[in-house]
């Protein structure tokens, strides 16, 4: 899938993963491969050292190898980074001096990074009890990374599937389904109060009423 996406000429890639494991083991199975001409080699680790020792972590293992990974134009992004070593990622990506990016769905959400190609190892994924089709939403707001304002004229979107009528079938939602609505898992149970109330004191009835729980 990698090698169509280069092939084409969709690089930069920005590879949905769902898992932290399945980043890092994605990013060392693809770090032999030769992404990047000299000059970017030399920009991107150049940008990366400068990072590293601005953010105190230059000595940190991980920095380390994601250091290497970013020689050859790859590295991955997922909540259980050093946020420092995330800024750095992304800094690196937005500046184009990442080519494949192997994300959790978490880089989708706050700051924009768009790719010019935007890829899914699966079309589902483990939700804490069992494993389920991406809904509607997630689909698009990860598949809405794929293009690139005023460098692509369109973004590509590829995902990776069994092949199963299952899968063809939620594929067929996610693309052409209506996002479903967004409920509020927030509840005021007896320990979240007092577990609020320690940190909020008396502005806890103002925050609670300002919540998406009480809007909806």
């Amino acid at each position: 899938a990698i090698d169509h996406v280069r092939n084409a000429g969709r690089l930069p890639l920005l590879y949905f993963a769902f898992g932290r494991r399945a980043c890092e083991e994605l990013t060392r199975a693809n770090a032999g491969r030769n992404l990047m001409r000299p000059d970017e080699q030399i920009r991107a680790t150049t940008l990366f050292d400068t990072l590293a020792v601005r953010f105190g972590i230059a000595d940190q293992p991980g920095a380390q190898a994601m250091r290497r990974f970013v020689q050859g134009g790859t590295a991955y992004h997922h909540a259980g980074m050093l946020p420092t070593l995330k800024e750095v990622v992304e800094q690196l990506f937005s500046a184009g001096l990442v080519k494949i990016l192997f994300a959790t769905e978490t880089f989708a959400l706050g700051v924009n990074m768009p790719a010019a190609s935007v890829a899914f190892d699966d079309v589902s994924k483990f939700d804490g009890v069992d494993f389920r089709h991406l809904r509607v939403r997630d689909y698009q707001q990860m598949a809405g990374r794929a293009g690139r304002r005023g460098m692509d004229t369109k973004g590509t979107v590829f995902a990776l599937t069994s092949g199963t009528p299952d899968d063809a079938r939620a594929c067929a939602r996610m693309v052409t389904g209506t996002p479903e609505p967004i409920e509020s898992r927030f509840h005021l149970s007896y320990a979240t109060i007092l577990n609020l109330l320690g940190r909020l004191g008396e502005r806890l009835p103002e925050v609670a009423e300002r919540s998406f729980a009480a809007y909806q």
